[in-house]
């Protein structure tokens, strides 16, 4: 296995790297030089993944693998920079790597989940789908701002906590099998990792998949879902979880500002959007499947995620050489709204306040851009 690290920089002739190093490219203009000149971490970093133990007194924690070694930092500020985390990690997957590991943060995030963190999830996404084996792991931890210990970053996503998404916004509705949440379970279990559940459209994956939401939700220590979206309410979503953790959570709730007067107008909208606006979930997904299969058949234009049982639709134009934003301005103009997801990448769902109607002028929408 090949294991791509992006980090200050590498000494190579550490004693424990063996001659393992396959490759170290520097990702920073002007600066072509990989060495770790300033605060040793990158050379540390690489020992911990694939050290043999000769110098360090331990081995790595993959020992046997391969490394490719991305340098970030700047010999002359000692200070960080580079390409972006997309690119990272579409080249460490380009070289073959099966995990791809980083120090990637920023103190004005403070942790945050940024645009840039969900474009290396949503890529990662994407790899696990199509490679021919078990797909790529990205590990984010705390990174650094500069040199020194004080510049110590939080990392630009939660390391603590396994988070599933059931089904996948960014990978065209797609649902987990029951399977697959079990063995990730197992897997958290095993490590005293809480999973959560992102269930903003669980409802939608337990209709298209006809298990109950209460089975989905087993292999989950907790649980969040949207009364919006597919459900149709105005307004609301709840997180459900061990009596504790819920007790805790209204009370960061209200310490946040969270908390609300006469709330129950919004409690009776979903309350009526659970009781009545479930099974008519079926209804959208059958109109994302003429919005899919209508988009299909335009020339040009992919689906990279196929048709996909639930309610989002993700087509891509690259082919028809056109930009995403010319043709969502081109359909603006003729009344459809859809949402970009870079370049050349599009998101459409279908939902109660959309008629198989106006699926059909979406798709002749598109078909006309495309072709003028």
């Amino acid at each position: 296995h090949s294991v791509t690290v992006a980090d200050s920089g590498i000494d190579r002739d550490h004693g424990d790297f063996d001659g393992r190093i396959e490759h170290v490219e520097s990702v920073i203009w002007g600066d072509s030089s990989t060495e770790d000149v300033h605060s040793g971490h990158g050379t540390h970093v690489a020992c911990t993944v694939l050290g043999n133990g000769s110098r360090c007194g331990y081995a790595g924690v993959a020992p046997q693998a391969t490394l490719r070694f991305q340098a970030m930092e700047d010999d002359d500020s000692g200070n960080f920079g580079g390409v972006s985390m997309d690119t990272l990690v579409r080249k460490a997957y380009e070289a073959n790597s099966h995990i791809h590991t980083n120090s990637w943060g920023a103190h004005e995030y403070y942790g945050e989940y940024t645009t840039s963190s969900e474009d290396a999830d949503s890529r990662t996404n994407t790899y696990d789908r199509f490679w021919s084996y078990d797909g790529m792991i990205v590990l984010v931890s705390a990174g650094n701002d500069g040199p020194n210990s004080d510049t110590i970053t939080p990392p630009a996503t939660a390391k603590n906590v396994v988070a599933v998404g059931n089904h996948h916004n960014r990978g065209g509705g797609a649902i987990y099998s029951m399977d697959t949440l079990q063995v990730i379970k197992e897997l958290s279990d095993n490590r005293s990792i809480p999973l959560h559940m992102d269930g903003a459209r669980v409802f939608n994956a337990s209709v298209a998949s006809d298990v109950p939401v209460a089975e989905i939700a087993r292999n989950a220590d907790t649980l969040s879902f949207c009364l919006s979206k597919g459900l149709g309410a105005p307004f609301g979503s709840l997180i459900a979880g061990p009596k504790s953790l819920i007790e805790e959570a209204r009370r960061v709730r209200q310490m946040l500002g969270g908390g609300m007067r006469q709330a129950g107008i919004f409690a009776a909208a979903g309350l009526y959007a659970m009781g009545n606006h479930v099974e008519r979930l079926a209804e959208d997904h059958a109109k994302a499947k003429i919005l899919a299969e209508g988009i299909a058949a335009i020339p040009n234009v992919d689906l990279p995620f196929g048709i996909t049982p639930t309610n989002i639709v993700v087509f891509d134009i690259a082919k028809s050489g056109r930009k995403a934003k010319e043709l969502s301005e081109a359909l603006k103009k003729r009344g459809v709204l859809v949402s970009m997801l870079g370049g050349t990448r599009f998101r459409a769902l279908t939902h109660l306040d959309v008629s198989e109607k106006e699926i059909k002028k979406a798709i002749t929408a598109i078909e006309i851009c495309l072709s003028t």
